[in-house]
């Protein structure tokens, strides 16, 4: 992805943002300030609240993507790096899953990452408010679990390339013992959940009078259908498509030597 900020390193993995991210977070940080000033946390406090509020949820995009790579590097997978943009995050990997057990593990550890923080965040909320500690505190941290829970919840939608459709093509995988026929039939899932998502946006915009909403839902559904065809086309091409019995994992590369020429479609959240 190009057109993106370096952040540094995570974990040795090169984190990045795109342009667009700081965009939809300035009006991301406008939502937030407008629904505080409702509820009577207006002024200095309640934009430092929520700017406090879209760096700490996009911190934990960040470590949701860092769950896919690090879990891809424990099954030889290495991470060429992480960039978070308008949609979310995406987690650039250096090859495809080596087997259907790892590709359903790494899928898994993103949305794992993100209910264990809505837990810790959660846990905040409810000490704050036993605590008497200023309401916009409570605020937020209710706020971030939910949003977590949102992101949790909505990667595991069976829409290939999201987290869900990723275990679904890893059991269509192991089904099927072929990696290009279980792709194939779980981006053809994704498809129509994207085309539903994109009929469902212009509804949403039309009929109940919600642009933004409908907007967003249009652009999840666009995303999930180019993505989910972009991802067939690359597994289709690697020779490596082979029954699963004669799957090995192959070592992991060394440092350094990650050849960006062989990276994959980004792993996206």
């Amino acid at each position: 992805m190009q057109s993106t900020i370096r952040l540094g390193r995570v974990a040795g993995i090169p984190v990045g943002v795109h342009w667009s991210l700081l965009l939809v977070g300035a009006l991301l940080a406008v939502q937030v300030q407008l629904a505080l000033d409702e509820v009577g946390t207006g002024g200095v406090v309640g934009w430092a609240a929520a700017i406090v509020l879209v760096v700490a949820f996009y911190a934990g995009l960040v470590a949701h993507e860092l769950g896919h790579a690090l879990v891809a590097r424990r099954s030889g997978v290495e991470t060429v790096g992480i960039t978070l943009w308008m949609l979310g995050g995406v987690a650039r990997l250096a090859g495809d899953s080596p087997s259907p057990p790892a590709e359903a593990r790494m899928a898994l550890a993103g949305p794992g990452v993100s209910a264990a923080l809505a837990g810790l965040w959660a846990l905040i909320g409810w000490a704050a408010d036993l605590a008497s500690a200023p309401q916009v505190v409570a605020d937020v941290a209710w706020t971030l679990a939910v949003l977590n829970v949102v992101l949790a919840v909505f990667n595991l939608l069976p829409a290939f390339p999201l987290d869900g459709g990723r275990v679904l093509r890893a059991g269509l995988w192991a089904w099927r013992r072929d990696r290009v026929r279980g792709t194939d039939a779980a981006a053809r899932v994704g498809m129509v959940i994207g085309v539903a998502g994109v009929i469902g946006g212009a509804v949403v915009a039309l009929v109940a009078g919600d642009p933004v909403s409908g907007l967003w839902f249009a652009l999840l559904g666009v995303f999930v259908v180019q993505a989910g065809r972009t991802e067939a086309r690359f597994v289709r091409a690697t020779p490596s498509s082979v029954p699963v019995p004669r799957t090995a994992a192959p070592s992991p590369p060394a440092r350094g030597e990650v050849d960006v020429r062989t990276e994959r479609s980004p792993w996206p959240s």
